[in-house]
């Protein structure tokens, strides 16, 4: 109990480009499909602080055949948004993809031959990282997410997150 206070600290570049596909129509009602993507690779260092505040850090047996976990005393905040201290050393190299589908497409009710930009994806998104410095896992999640709008008044927004790993069946 009381006040703690903790830093964090990590050093990260990255790199990132804009592709377009185009597909273009003959029809009168549409006149273009575009696809946008946007790669991004990134790295990520964050050394182990533990060792600035070992008081911040411990181990606990997990269960009763003597598996041990590490633990922070900020685990309880980490529900809350405010993260932890890092307690090892990371080296990620970041992935991720991002999409926008849109389309070039008549206006309604319109004489005049006027097109407008209509999206049919907002977003369509894909992340992970690898940690070059771990011992086991090094995948993260792959997450992925897609939001788009449907109709005038409905938005469409899925998450979901995928292990490498699968699941861990041991007792």
């Amino acid at each position: 109990n009381g006040f703690y206070r903790y830093g964090s600290l990590n050093l990260n570049a990255s790199l990132t480009t804009k592709m377009y596909g185009i597909y273009s129509f003959r029809g009168e009602n549409f006149k273009a499909i575009r696809h946008t993507m946007t790669p991004l690779i990134g790295v990520v260092y964050r050394p182990d602080l533990s060792s600035v505040h070992p008081e911040y850090f411990g181990t606990t047996q997990s269960d009763t055949l003597g598996k041990t976990s590490n633990y922070t005393v900020f685990d309880d905040q980490r529900n809350l948004g405010y993260g932890v201290p890092n307690g090892s050393e990371q080296g990620l190299l970041t992935l991720g993809l991002q999409n926008i589908v849109e389309a070039k497409r008549k206006k309604r009710n319109d004489t005049t031959d006027t097109f407008s930009n209509v999206n049919i994806i907002d977003a369509w998104n894909f992340n992970t990282s690898y940690d070059m410095l771990a011992d086991t896992h090094q995948w993260d999640m792959l997450t992925m997410n897609v939001r788009m709008k449907l109709g005038k008044y409905v938005n469409f927004n899925t998450n979901t997150r995928s292990d490498f790993y699968g699941l861990d069946t041991d007792p």
